[in-house]
């Protein structure tokens, strides 16, 4: 099984999380942990603010995204591991030994919890909190890089995401990689959806788009009735990364009636460079991350090229954004047809959960 590892650009942080363990977040001395730099914790205190103000703004984020971001066993292993809530003032022995054996009875913390289960916990909080600052208002529907896509549905602003007026019946993904050095990689996405209201007159999803060529968007074209548009366009900076947010507005021929459908498919395609997205041993993915939109059937295809087919191709369902997408085993091997082509589908999606295609080179 592949372990964990944090990324390099989260580490910093991951330690100052580490480092809360042992006091509890309310005894702790946050004055000058590196948390305090944390866009969520900049923008809600103000760029003046003093190290004291700075301190409880991140306390009261780290109880928001416990109580607003995380569910189930995540929202009570955070809490006994900063002493959140009903776990505030527990020696920190006590609350280790509860979080190792929550994740799983026969854990220990020494033997089993402290490594590599802790790490992924402490990420999770870490995007949780990172999420709470992002740079344009509402969370991003779909991320777009140059190695891969993700479509996702999560929560923020109604215009500038997917979801919240209608349901999804069909989403639907084909990914068609180059087939040869120089040629254009594209993405077919058929969505089809029932609207929840009266006078529903379009469909947008905004785009994250991250790495090498972000000065040129995808081409994009309309398959179906209506008008398709980019209706917002801005640069985005994080992590010394560059990168751009757009949306993509599909407008109706005519507003929908409450229980109405509509479907239509977009085109998107772009350079990218074909030895970015195949070399030995990368591991890549495509699918929906953190859904939120209720969907009735998914299907997600990948076309791989015709000289260079995957040693590993598998399927990952019902997982939190930060596990996908897993790792292949017997039980969940997805097999390609002659063509190069994989593809896996799924009913009655959990929202709140990620599905999709992965493979290793």
């Amino acid at each position: 099984m592949r372990k964990f590892s944090v990324p390099d650009y989260a580490k910093v942080h991951i330690d100052a999380l580490r480092v809360l363990i042992s006091p509890g977040i309310y005894a702790a001395s946050l004055e000058d942990s590196p948390l305090l730099e944390l866009p969520a914790v900049e923008n809600k205190s103000g760029g003046e603010a003093s190290l004291g103000v700075r301190a409880q703004v991140l306390i009261d984020l780290m109880e928001k995204i416990v109580d607003e971001r995380l569910i189930n066993k995540d929202r009570e292993a955070v809490r006994m591991l900063f002493g959140l809530g009903q776990w505030a003032g527990v020696p920190a022995r006590d609350r280790r030994s509860s979080v190792a054996r929550l994740r799983d009875k026969h854990w220990t913390w020494d033997r089993n919890y402290r490594k590599e289960p802790l790490s992924r916990d402490l990420y999770m909080v870490f995007l949780a909190l990172y999420r709470e600052g992002d740079d344009v208002q509402g969370s991003a529907v779909e991320r777009v890089s140059p190695i891969r896509e993700e479509a996702t549905t999560s929560k923020g602003s109604r215009s500038l995401i997917e979801g919240g007026d209608f349901v999804m019946n069909l989403y639907e993904s084909l990914y068609n990689f180059p087939a040869y050095p120089g040629q254009r990689r594209e993405f077919l996405q058929t969505r089809e959806i029932t609207s929840l209201r009266d006078g529903l007159d379009a469909w947008r999803q905004s785009t994250h788009w991250w790495g090498k060529n972000t000065d040129d968007l995808p081409e994009l074209r309309l398959f179906g009735s209506g008008s398709l548009s980019i209706a917002h366009d801005s640069e985005i900076h994080r992590n010394n990364q560059q990168g751009r947010i757009y949306v993509s507005e599909v407008r109706f021929s005519q507003p929908l009636h409450k229980g109405e459908r509509a479907k239509f498919s977009l085109v998107k395609s772009h350079h990218v460079g074909f030895d970015d997205l195949v070399r030995d041993d990368w591991e890549d993915c495509c699918g929906i991350f953190n859904l939120n939109v209720p969907t009735e059937r998914a299907v997600i295809g990948v076309r791989f090229p015709n000289q260079k087919r995957p040693k590993y191709v598998w399927h990952f369902d019902d997982l939190p954004e930060w596990l996908a997408p897993g790792t292949h085993a017997e039980d969940n091997l997805v097999s390609l047809d002659e063509s190069g082509f994989a593809t896996f589908s799924w009913n009655h999606l959990a929202v709140g959960c990620s599905y999709g295609l992965a493979w290793q080179w």
